[in-house]
């Protein structure tokens, strides 16, 4: 999977919502595929508030309080000190992001 900057992402979608050129050409004069401009459009009308949807932020957020709530609603419980180590260590291994983390 290749990764694009936001400012290219941003710049795609601006193109497509005030272009009458086809998504089509669009995604080939840009380099990705049909697929991605939709969810990239889709995730920007979530970001705008003219489609309902986590935004990133919220996401993100989500994200971070995920080793504090269990699915259940119910409080995680108490990890151990290897468990504790790995998502201080090696957030990777346990879904937490840098943004998780203290200093990240």
């Amino acid at each position: 999977m290749r990764a694009f900057p936001e400012e290219f992402r941003r710049d795609v979608v601006k193109v497509a919502r005030n272009s009458k050129e086809s998504r089509n050409n669009i995604t080939a004069d840009y380099g990705v595929s049909p697929a991605t401009l939709s969810n990239w459009i889709r995730q920007a009308d979530i970001e705008d508030g003219v489609r309902d949807g986590v935004t990133k932020e919220q996401a993100e957020d989500l994200r971070c309080q995920w080793p504090i709530q269990t699915a259940h609603g119910r409080p995680a419980e108490m990890p151990t000190s290897g468990q504790f180590d790995m998502a201080v260590n090696r957030p990777w291994l346990t879904g937490a992001s840098r943004r998780c983390r203290p200093g990240g």
